[in-house]
């Protein structure tokens, strides 16, 4: 048999066999997925060494061989099947680690489809939104003393985690509008609404 991944390092993903659980092996998985458009770092390899007790150079060979199997999957699949699944794989590849693998593909991939649509652009996302009105009470000049604004909280997720198995870390951002400001926003926002309602 042929495999349609002839690309694929396969020996990379060998290194899988030295995984403490099958927990370890989705959640390296889904680690490269999540830092699959960024460069591999030296702490992305310690941190796969470490869990899986290998070298940093295995654990890169390992990362860059997952990162692989995840594009053909992605690219050749629309929807879970088990037997295209393992028509990526050559004949002869370890029988245990190839059911555990397209039992993981198959498990994912609509998953890693939809977040790959989601976020083409591997932007941070928005979390939550809150404001509030604040009215000055100190200023550079006496007429400023009583003007109001708006404080903006944006609580934003990012696209990676640093450590296998976590959830990509938010952080807050806090700023201030004010009036003038804020109509100008909310102008440009009733355009871009107004572009979105043309599209179809």
């Amino acid at each position: 048999q042929h495999s349609r991944a002839g690309d694929i390092i396969m020996d990379g993903l060998l290194h899988l066999l030295k995984a403490p659980s099958k927990k370890a092996v989705d959640d390296v998985f889904g680690y490269v997925f999540k830092s699959r458009s960024m460069p591999i770092t030296e702490e992305n390899e310690s941190q796969v060494a470490q869990g899986f007790s290998i070298s940093n150079e295995e654990a890169r060979d390992l990362i860059e061989s997952i990162r692989l199997l995840i594009k053909q999957a992605l690219y050749n699949f629309s929807s879970p099947n088990p037997s295209e699944t393992q028509a990526l794989f050559p004949s002869g590849f370890h029988p245990n680690l190839l059911n555990l693998l397209v039992q993981l593909l198959n498990a994912r991939l609509p998953q890693w489809r939809e977040s790959s649509i989601s976020t083409v652009c591997s932007l941070p996302r928005m979390v939550s939104l809150d404001w509030r009105i604040d009215v000055k009470t100190a200023a550079d000049s006496v007429s400023r003393m009583a003007v109001p604004a708006v404080l903006v909280g944006i609580q934003v997720q990012g696209t990676t985690s640093g450590k296998i198995g976590e959830e990509a870390p938010t952080r807050n951002v806090v700023f201030e509008l004010d009036k003038d400001t804020i109509a100008t926003m909310i102008d440009g926002l009733k355009f871009v609404q107004g572009q979105l309602n043309t599209i179809k």
